[in-house]
This record gives C-alpha cells, sequence and structure tokens, in this order.
C-alpha cells in the first residue's frame, strides 16, 4: 500500500493481536534500480593509472560499467595496454551483494582485481586482495573474487580490468549495492505500538521518499 511520507506503517489484522516474540524486518525493493555508473563511450575512458583510480559514485541498485580495455589507444597499464582502474565507496548501512559479467566480447579472458582503499600500491600480485580472469559466460564473480567472501562491506574499493590476450575487448560489469534491512524488535515500544487489530510501525530510521519496501513481521 502507498504510505504518504511522514506517515507512520500501519498493519492491520483479522483479529487482535499483542505483542510477542521477533522481530519486524523492513527491506528496500531493489527491483528496477539501475543505474549507469559510468560508460566509457558516453562518459570518457576510464583511469589508465593504477595510483589514481577514477572516483564513481554508486547507489542503492545495480551500478553499471561499461568500458573497452587492451589496444586501444589509451595506456597506463602492463605492456602499455590501456586498462582501467575506479574507486567507489560503500557507504554505512549497505553492503556490496554482486558483482556481475553482464558482456565480454574477447576472445580470450580478462583479467579483474580488486583493493580496499582508493588506489593500488602497485601491478604486483601483493598489491591486490583478489582477483580472477572473466570472460562473458562468468556471471557472478563476487564470491570468487573474494575468495569465498559473498560480499564486501562498508569502506572504500578500487577495481582493476585489463585485457590479457585480444587487442580490444568491450565489457560490462554491473555492482549491486544493496541497504542493510531495518530490523525492530517487536517489543521495542518506542517503534512498535498495538492496538487491538492494528499494529503500527515508527522506524528510527526514516524510510526513503519514493520507494517500495517489505515489511516482514516474525510469527510469535
Amino acid at each position: 500500500t502507498d504510505e504518504a511520507v511522514d506517515t507512520n506503517l500501519v498493519v492491520t489484522f483479522t483479529e487482535n493481536v499483542v505483542a510477542g516474540t521477533g522481530n519486524i524486518v523492513i527491506t528496500k525493493d531493489l527491483t528496477g534500480l539501475t543505474a549507469s555508473a559510468h560508460n566509457e563511450g558516453t562518459d570518457g575512458d576510464l583511469s589508465g593509472a593504477f595510483a589514481s583510480p577514477t572516483t564513481l559514485t554508486f547507489v542503492a541498485g545495480t551500478n553499471t560499467i561499461v568500458g573497452t580495455i587492451g589496444d586501444n589507444g589509451n595506456t597506463g597499464a602492463t605492456n602499455g595496454n590501456d586498462a582501467d582502474y575506479f574507486t567507489f565507496m560503500v557507504p554505512a548501512g549497505h553492503t556490496l551483494t554482486s558483482v556481475n559479467i553482464d558482456s565480454h566480447d574477447g576472445s580470450g579472458p580478462s583479467f579483474m582485481g580488486y583493493v580496499a582503499g582508493s588506489s593500488f600500491a602497485g601491478q604486483g600480485a601483493g598489491d591486490i586482495d583478489g582477483n580472477l580472469l572473466f570472460n562473458s559466460a562468468s556471471g557472478e564473480v563476487l564470491d570468487d573474487l573474494t575468495g569465498g567472501g559473498s560480499s564486501l562491506g562498508p569502506g572504500t574499493y578500487s577495481f582493476w580490468i585489463q585485457e590479457t590476450s585480444a587487442p580490444v575487448v568491450n565489457y560490462g560489469v554491473s555492482f549491486v549495492l544493496t541497504p542493510d534491512p531495518i530490523t525492530i524488535d517487536i517489543t521495542d515500544a518506542s517503534q512498535v505500538t498495538f492496538s487491538g487489530a492494528t499494529v503500527t510501525i515508527d522506524p528510527t530510521d526514516d524510510l526513503e521518499e519514493g520507494m517500495t519496501y517489505f515489511v516482514q513481521i516474525d510469527s510469535g
């Protein structure tokens, strides 16, 4: 249901209810939330310098990057070929939950590496926290990239993408930034009140205007 700004969430049951145990969990619906974080065709070349990656701004939902790497005339990486370096922040209250290869037209795999921080100290194995080779069939790669971690928490991260075989490769990759759910103890009278068959929820954290949220109430 639609709720006006500055109003509480009201849930009405078919019979009277009282506070038991458990939580109320409010989750933002990310369906359809897609933003172009950077497209080299329209936004210009991403940095080819490991010490000064291009700073990008990610928002909640899917953030897409489209670029070209390899022997395309832009230098700055190992062997003189173009590499793309970019950095972004995962803000407090959010988690990076997916890195997905959307497209890749190379005849062989390309390289992706990342490090926690706003830049790379160098281009050696000791200068990255994780890496992999990817192609058009790779799909979701965050788990492999981080060595088993299914997400990256708040902080600043830098990514390095470089071609390893074909002269020029066009690629697309998407990063999903997921807001942490709002969890309220159902016995917290400052945020939850019961009146007959009606439960009124007044979260301490403000909800974003114009967004859709799911509200889950534990049984019990």
